[in-house]
């Protein structure tokens, strides 16, 4: 895994929570809803319909708490990864890499707050991941993504 691998982590893990929330969204839509539930038939069997509510309540609990979950994990990585970077000796390094992989900030916006020229900015960036890598070459190496169940299935 290399630097930008490395630093990228943060923003794929909160596109997956916000994608995780998106889905427990609709899932809370079409829990309760009065789709549903047929009026056009008559139900002998009740249970059959309280089963299927209960089955989604249980789906959505469960997907609240992998998202908790998937949270408490960005929060921790982000912290771990924030700590490093401000640990670089180099004040541009330290922002540049910060408002891109901690702010998740594009070029463009990241060139406009500090004032300096689009292509300086690629560079400098380009110096910095460098730079990162050679000082945190060893902590990539040994650093493996936190494994969670969310990874392995999704609903």
């Amino acid at each position: 895994m290399n630097a930008k691998e490395y630093l990228e982590q943060i923003e794929s893990l909160s596109i997956r929570i916000e994608q995780m929330e998106n889905r427990l969204e609709c899932l809370r839509e079409t829990a309760g809803g009065a789709a549903a539930i047929r009026y056009d038939k008559i139900n002998v069997q009740v249970s059959v319909q309280a089963d299927a509510i209960e089955r989604n309540v249980l789906k959505l609990i469960e997907m609240e708490e992998k998202i908790f979950t998937e949270k408490v994990r960005l929060e921790s990585m982000r912290n771990m990864i924030t700590e490093q970077i401000q640990h670089l000796d180099d004040d541009r390094y330290v922002k540049i890499l910060f408002k891109r992989y901690v702010e998740c900030k594009k070029f463009y916006v990241i060139h406009e707050e500090m004032g300096y020229d689009y292509d300086y900015v690629r560079v400098l960036h380009g110096e910095a991941l460098g730079y990162f890598e050679v000082i945190y070459k060893n902590a990539m190496l040994d650093y493996k993504i936190p494994h969670t169940i969310s990874q392995e299935k999704s609903l």
